[in-house]
């Protein structure tokens, strides 16, 4: 059975083999472990946490949680995240300006970080910055 985040993924993803082995920092390829995310659109900002693990991703923030697959090929890495909301904040702002959104981030990764961009067909017109550092395996 097919997960639901994967259906939403495009096929490249959905078909990805990902090595889980761990691989060296050096090789700058995205490897499992826990990251702080900060993340900013023209409609806000925010940061809070991603654990990634074997081509799954999973994480929130004080009002969001975040589910999603990547891929990462040499440093270029690829992630489908659905964003929706667990709890509502007063005066806080969606990214996307609604409580569910999915979506597609391309970036580099360098070292223990990786800089990605990408929009989200809920809002398309919005461009989403997200910047994820390493900070336990």
């Amino acid at each position: 059975m097919s997960s639901p985040i994967a259906l939403g993924l495009p096929e490249p993803l959905r078909r990805a083999k990902i090595d889980p082995i761990h691989r060296s920092v050096s090789e700058a390829h995205m490897i499992n472990g826990l990251y702080v995310a900060t993340f900013s659109s023209s409609l806000g900002g925010g940061a809070g946490v991603i654990f990634l693990e074997d081509a799954h991703l999973r994480g929130g923030d004080s009002s969001m949680f975040f589910l999603g697959m990547y891929h990462s090929d040499g440093d270029v890495v690829r992630m489908s995240i659905t964003a929706d909301t667990h709890t509502r904040q007063p005066g806080a702002v969606l990214l996307f300006g609604q409580e569910r959104a999915t979506l597609q981030l391309t970036g580099r990764f360098a070292g223990t970080e990786a800089t990605l961009q990408g929009t989200s067909a809920a809002a398309p017109r919005v461009t989403f910055t997200a910047t994820l550092r390493r900070v336990a395996r």
